[in-house]
């Protein structure tokens, strides 16, 4: 086979290698990236190589013209891969900005984190919809370094009592914190016909509620449902069939003898990917 040939195909296998390892691989996403962008340089210059080896490209311009050409290639070569490079750096520079929020002695997840949980009926039969769960990342950032006392998330609505959030996993609506450690709070639940989180197996729900479901979820008739610390549904924010409302609902986060911080939890059922996320002042 021609040494050009085996070249352009050597690297076209390599570009479908760096494309398909981030999937397999999540970590080698910056060294497939920068793979991907010389691997397509040098696949370019390749095919111009199989083109001056068959001699497609010097019938076409004179030897002055190759000279020319060859500069070119080099120069392109070399700007795609600076850029290449500067263009993953700072993709993965802005990502790792966007990670948290910092307010006073808190930090806060950009990303509402969510978990997601298959429905059952209370005689085990299978359904079709999802309890996603979503909770509010909050850390300790104190600059002495102390553990954060009692820490709290209040949910505030209007004409609504104030509600403590729960702890993830417990019962518990407040808990100290160490230095450079997170607390997860659970702001709300949708149940819907997609799992929005992480699966974490399945969860019974009583009858009476899932026949609602069942009429309200195929009709798009979703609820922003907020619980108390009780595990009690208290209220839910809902949205009408193919009347999309975005609902802004105030947390106020709060530890021993720290400022208090207010937040806002933004509801939009119509995105599918982030339906809770995170907004401050």
């Amino acid at each position: 086979m021609d040494s050009a040939l085996f070249s352009l195909l050597f690297f076209f296998f390599v570009q479908i290698a760096a494309g398909v390892a981030p999937i397999v691989w999540p970590q080698s996403k910056w060294l497939a990236g920068l793979i991907l962008w010389f691997s397509t340089v040098a696949a370019v210059i390749c095919l111009i190589w199989f083109g001056y080896s068959q001699g497609w490209v010097s019938m076409a311009i004179g030897a002055m013209g190759q000279r020319y050409v060859g500069s070119a290639l080099l120069l392109l070569g070399i700007g795609a891969g600076v850029i290449g490079l500067s263009l993953i750096a700072a993709g993965d520079s802005k990502k790792d900005e966007a990670t948290t929020i910092r307010i006073g002695a808190f930090t806060f997840g950009r990303r509402i984190y969510c978990e997601s949980m298959a429905i059952k009926s209370s005689n085990g039969r299978e359904t079709d919809f999802f309890e996603n769960s979503f909770y509010l990342v909050v850390g300790n950032q104190t600059e002495d370094g102390k553990t954060l006392k009692r820490m709290q998330a209040r949910v505030h609505w209007v004409e609504a009592p104030v509600l403590l959030a729960t702890i993830k996993d417990t019962t518990a609506s407040e808990t100290d914190v160490r230095h450079g450690e997170l607390a997860f709070f659970m702001v709300g639940r949708i149940v819907s016909s997609k799992a929005v989180g992480v699966y974490k197996g399945s969860s019974v729900v009583e009858d009476d509620k899932l026949k609602s479901y069942e009429v309200n979820v195929p009709a798009k008739a979703l609820s922003f449902e907020v619980w108390s610390h009780e595990t009690k549904r208290q209220y839910g924010l809902g949205q009408m069939p193919n009347r999309n409302h975005v609902w802004q609902i105030p947390v106020v986060i709060s530890a021993d003898d720290q400022k208090s911080v207010n937040v806002a939890l933004r509801i939009d059922m119509s995105d599918q990917i982030s339906p809770v996320t995170l907004q401050v002042e």
